[in-house]
């Protein structure tokens, strides 16, 4: 496909997303920057325009990568080198998580970061081998639940494109290498 289907096809996977209109534009501009900068890989043009829409995301911090089509981890790489775009830690991904959600306040946000900040501490390889975008939404589910302000696991799926036995299996890892007891 052309640049100009590839912008269609961008177009359609930010439309699946949650974001507001002036959010979904701006993510768009970015992906369509990003797609230039590595349309000459010699990859499939979908497979680059997923990279390039994933680096977008990750670029400005959005909550959506997991409502985003996956690129392949060798285009994706190799698109980050030639971009500079490196990979967000979950820490950074808290904020935006929870403005999407509408649950910015009450605490929530910095409980999550504290969280996360522990489970890195105290376990790096556990942290280090897991999709920061998880690690986030379970220490978010986690914080929502210490703050008396107890998000379902099924809403959090749902509104962040995760799976529930990942939220349910993460959450349960980070409890135990935290040494955090919440009552459910």
């Amino acid at each position: 496909m052309r640049t100009v289907g590839m912008a269609e096809e961008i177009k359609n996977w930010i439309e699946e997303t949650l974001l507001s209109e002036k959010a979904k534009e701006k993510l768009l501009e970015e992906s369509l920057k990003i797609y230039e900068k590595i349309k000459d890989f010699p990859y499939l043009e979908e497979d680059k325009a997923k990279a390039a829409l994933f680096l977008a995301c990750d670029k400005y911090l959005c909550a959506v990568p997991r409502k985003v089509p996956k690129p392949k981890v060798k285009i994706l790489n190799r698109a980050r080198e030639k971009t500079g775009i490196g990979n967000i830690e979950a820490i950074e991904r808290v904020d935006s998580m929870c403005k999407l959600i509408n649950r910015y306040e009450n605490g929530i946000p910095e409980t999550a970061k504290e969280i996360i900040s522990k489970y890195k501490e105290n376990c790096p390889i556990d942290y280090h081998g897991k999709t920061p975008s998880g690690t986030a939404i379970a220490a978010i589910y986690i914080a929502s639940i210490l703050c008396n302000e107890h998000i379902p696991q099924g809403e959090l799926a749902k509104q962040l494109g995760a799976s529930i036995p990942m939220i349910r299996n993460r959450y349960k890892d980070i409890l135990e290498k935290v040494d955090i007891d919440i009552l459910l």
